[in-house]
């Protein structure tokens, strides 16, 4: 499952709907949602990782990855940082 931070810009949250159309993943808009929330969400849709795409000034600077076991619990397992030309 693929979503963005918190208050996450327009830009941010059309990059994560593109990224998660590209590698057939699902997106689920973050709104105030806890991480604990989205795992509880990725797990029903029989996910395994929910990837965090964050941003700085506006545009997407990282993807997160939570990985997430069967039994609800998560832990991070890795940064990825993102470059692009515009």
């Amino acid at each position: 499952m693929i979503t963005t931070s918190r208050y996450a810009s327009l830009f941010t949250k059309n990059f994560a709907k593109s990224f998660s159309k590209l590698l057939n993943s699902n997106y689920f808009s973050r709104g105030k949602k806890t991480i604990f929330d989205l795992v509880e969400f990725s797990r029903k849709l029989g996910d395994q990782n929910v990837f965090v795409i964050k941003e700085k000034s506006g545009k997407p600077s990282s993807i997160d990855v939570v990985e997430v076991e069967e039994n609800l619990e998560w832990h991070w397992l890795d940064s990825i940082g993102i470059s692009y030309e515009e």
